[in-house]
């Protein structure tokens, strides 16, 4: 249970605060500026994973984990009602984005944009959710994953697992702006190729850094978290990108969403499973697979569509 409370954490942190920020930021972004606009929503995933792990680890400090799993995790919830309030009070204050505001004086405004996005978007809807397959099932493997297996394998005591994925939750904040940057000079396309292709090369490092050794673990934690800043400093700005202004809220958010059903929900529990029933090493195959599926997807993409 412990380690479930664990992952809501970090699922809050992942797609919380997702949405309609991307949008907001890049739609108000100068020309030329978009990658490095829209990077900065995506920094509340790394802060969210931060504090949420931050959190458990320092009542662990306070409580026993009986005395946590009583009543103590009730303190993380009632917390986030705070970010509740603040993003309720943040969004009946922004008023509409240029590009959208031009939509709605042109009437191009549509009653249910999901009908038209099924209708008339189907291709660009299944290539986003697989467009960003790879950004979910890396994160959930170096998080949730990783938790469960650095406690229960390798028996490394709670809070240092906790630690672990703090500092992990470091470098993927760390390596978020730089993506925005690479993408601004290099183009967004190259830079997500480039970090698709490095995480396929990454997962044949599974079977060699996930050992019962909290250095290499270490190594493992820091390497796959950089490359999750990398795609995922990207990847919000990559989905909104093949959809008109009229739709691209809806076509952004489904995207997203459907990604995080087909690699986020079952990252962890397929991971577990090939661990336990063929060995680590294809753990990295399905990180591989991941990749491979979202390098198809982005070459499949037309320019200026990822």
């Amino acid at each position: 249970m412990l380690l479930a409370l664990c992952r809501f954490g970090q699922g809050f942190g992942l797609g919380g605060e997702w949405g309609g920020a991307v949008l907001m930021a890049t739609e108000n972004a100068p020309e030329g500026k978009k990658n490095w606009y829209g990077m900065f929503p995506q920094l509340g995933a790394p802060v969210g994973l931060f504090l949420s792990s931050g959190l458990f680890w320092i009542l662990l400090h306070f409580m026993s984990e009986e005395a946590l799993l009583s009543w103590g995790w009730r303190i993380p919830f009632v917390s986030s009602l705070l970010l509740i309030a603040v993003g309720l009070w943040v969004r009946l204050s922004i008023t509409e984005t240029p590009d959208f505001q031009k939509a709605i004086d042109n009437e191009e405004r549509v009653a249910v944009p999901a009908v038209e996005l099924f209708k008339n978007h189907k291709v660009s809807i299944v290539l986003g959710t697989f467009v960003a397959l790879a950004t979910f099932v890396l994160f959930y493997i170096c998080t949730a994953y990783l938790l469960s297996y650095n406690v229960k394998v390798v028996k490394i005591p709670f809070t240092d697992a906790l630690a672990i994925q703090i500092w992990g939750s470091v470098v993927f904040g760390a390596f978020i702006p730089l993506a925005g940057l690479l993408a601004e000079r290099f183009g967004r396309r190259e830079i997500l190729t480039l970090t698709t292709v490095l995480i396929g090369l990454f997962s044949f490092l599974v079977p060699v850094l996930m050992v019962a050794n909290e250095a290499r673990i270490m190594g493992f934690v820091t390497l796959g978290m950089a490359l999750m800043g990398m795609t995922y400093g990207l990847i919000g700005t990559a989905l909104a990108a093949p959809f008109p202004t009229r739709v691209r809220y809806t076509g952004s958010s489904i995207t997203f969403n459907f990604a995080g059903i087909f690699g986020a929900s079952l990252a962890p529990y397929i991971a577990t499973w090939l661990q336990s029933t063929y060995g680590l090493a294809y753990v990295g195959y399905y990180v591989l697979a991941a990749a491979a599926v979202t390098l198809l997807c982005i070459f499949a993409s037309g320019k200026g569509k990822v």
